[in-house]
């Protein structure tokens, strides 16, 4: 726990903190820009944060300062030291805040970590706790969203702290990490069949029909294989194999030859069909409707011709892949041409039998290969699919327990803080969530939310503290505002830091509870944080 807070900037040079509730009192008039939110940043400045040096007016005001503290665990006290000028190094000191040694700030975050005991994979310590640090100057203040750390904070940031938090991430990081795979495979692959390093999927009838072209195959090459051993070998009879091998190929070729032809007719007219004439002629119109807003045509006319322009440049480059496919199977079947007049000219029978023979387990090899490889992209698309549908199982399940867990608190701490009210209700999401209270939009229902949201973590989690500013106390009922004052109270084996106004206009056992946990009185004329305030005129 924080025990004390040093520095020989402040009125009250010493600031010491017990467990449970800690409130920094302001006055009756709840007076501005005396250091209310300044004492509650330079709290979290001694659990590691760094906004509080970035505080310009302080700095310009005050200049770079020590703040030295002290933490206490299991009954041993430690002794540290920061610097607003150097918020990256803390130095370990003495009791008498001497330095002792000079360390990088994240070794304090560790030592921290490992002191309160918590243990969350890759949660760091302030990943974790600068979301409870509820100060005016940072950015987690939105009460829609109390889940985010920062303005805009995507979703699944805050989706996946939330699962460290509650010990659920790691088990999906694993399942993640398999799914993030199995697409880089499948993606990989399709990369390869892109570049025609591995065959294009072939559907199930064609399937069908290359198991039967294989079988073909093989006859031919036992055929084959017989006529040689046997030395019964006819040249006419080869010769045909070999031009019945090739005019396969060449029915192929003509297959795709076709298709391309006519993509690339359909391609020509569509380009032909693109052209400027459906942009409306501004001076004609005018003619029939005098009263039409001209520029607005002319908007929608420019809108038209950019579509039209990105529609030409998509088809042209289309077209040129066409023709450069018709061309390449061109040059493919006249190699073919060439192969069948060489066949028909050779009169070696059995030079040609070998031939054929290669010929034939060379293509059955291809036909396999096309078989193999659409079998690896069947599976590696089945994988993905299956580790997809896991990761949505597994991540489903952690948030609809996690879910279920922070809104029967939630519904508990609304019950004795505000029984008659709608408790509010998280809707956790892979990527996002929803933050709500039925029937009831009003700001002091958010802000009473964000706080009780806070309160749950406290009691479901081991969240060490929580740090809540005045801002989040203005539109909240009095009524509200006293039972969750008494809820701050029970909270006696962790740390709740509060900056709090007018605290006389409460009830007296409220005002007693928030008096005797006064740990400093900040008000105008000498006894704000820094002695005075800087925003008055001379």
């Amino acid at each position: 726990m924080l025990k004390e807070i040093k520095c020989d900037k402040f009125a009250q040079t010493c600031i010491t903190f017990h467990t449970g509730l800690n409130v920094i009192a302001g006055d009756e008039n709840a007076s501005n820009s005396i250091g209310k939110s300044s004492a509650l940043l330079v709290i979290d400045f001694a659990f590691g944060g760094n906004t509080y040096a970035r505080q310009d007016d302080i700095l310009t005001n005050v200049g770079h300062h020590d703040i030295c503290f002290c933490h206490v665990f299991n009954h041993m006290e430690y002794y540290y030291k920061r610097n607003t000028s150097t918020p990256s190094t803390i130095f370990i000191c003495d009791s008498q805040y001497k330095v002792v040694e000079e360390q990088p700030i994240d070794r304090f975050y560790s030592f921290l970590l490992e002191n309160y005991g918590i243990r969350h994979g890759s949660l760091s310590f302030r990943s974790y706790v600068s979301l409870f640090s509820r100060i005016y100057g940072k950015e987690n203040l939105n009460e829609k969203k109390p889940l985010d750390s920062r303005l805009s904070e995507p979703g699944n940031q805050s989706i996946d702290r939330l699962l460290k938090i509650f010990d659920e991430f790691d088990t999906i990081e694993e399942q993640k990490r398999i799914k993030e795979e199995t697409k880089k495979r499948l993606n990989t692959f399709k990369s390869a069949q892109g570049m025609k390093l591995i065959n294009q999927t072939i559907s199930k009838k064609e399937r069908i029909e290359t198991e039967g072209e294989i079988s073909a195959c093989n006859t031919s090459i036992e055929s084959i294989t017989l006529q040689l051993s046997s030395m019964s070998v006819n040249l006419d009879n080869q010769q045909l194999e070999a031009i019945s091998i090739q005019k396969q190929q060449q029915q192929l070729l003509n297959t795709l030859l076709s298709k391309q032809k006519y993509k690339l007719y359909r391609l020509q007219r569509s380009l032909k069909s693109a052209k400027d004439e459906c942009v409306v002629d501004t001076t004609q119109l005018s003619l029939f409707f005098p009263t039409i807003n001209i520029q607005e045509v002319d908007k929608i006319n420019e809108f038209h011709g950019q579509l039209i322009g990105i529609l030409k440049t998509k088809l042209l480059s289309e077209i040129k892949v066409c023709q450069n496919l018709i061309t390449e199977y061109n040059i493919q079947m006249e190699n073919i041409n060439q192969e069948i007049n060489k066949i028909l000219k050779c009169k070696n029978p059995v030079g040609l039998a070998v031939d054929n023979l290669i010929r034939l387990k060379s293509h059955r090899d291809n036909l396999i290969k096309k078989i193999e490889d659409t079998d690896k992209f069947n599976q590696y698309n089945q994988d993905k699919k299956t580790a997809v549908e896991n990761y949505t199982i597994i991540v489903n399940k952690a948030l609809t327990g996690i879910q279920q867990r922070l809104n029967n608190e939630l519904a508990a701490l609304c019950e004795s803080v505000s029984p008659r009210k709608n408790p509010p209700q998280f809707a956790l999401r892979e990527s996002a969530y929803d933050f709500f209270i039925p029937n009831d939009t009003g700001a002091g229902s958010k802000y009473k939310s964000t706080i009780l949201t806070d309160l749950s973590f406290m009691s479901l989690t081991d969240l060490p503290f929580v740090i809540h500013d005045t801002i989040l106390f203005k539109n909240i009922e009095d009524d509200t505002m006293e039972n969750i004052i008494v809820k701050y109270d029970s909270l006696e084996s962790k740390q709740v830091f509060i900056a709090f106004d007018h605290i006389a206009s409460f009830s007296e056992e409220t005002t007693q509870i928030l008096r005797e946990h006064t740990i400093l009185s900040i008000t105008p004329g000498g006894r704000e944080l820094f002695g005075r305030s800087w925003n008055i005129k001379n």
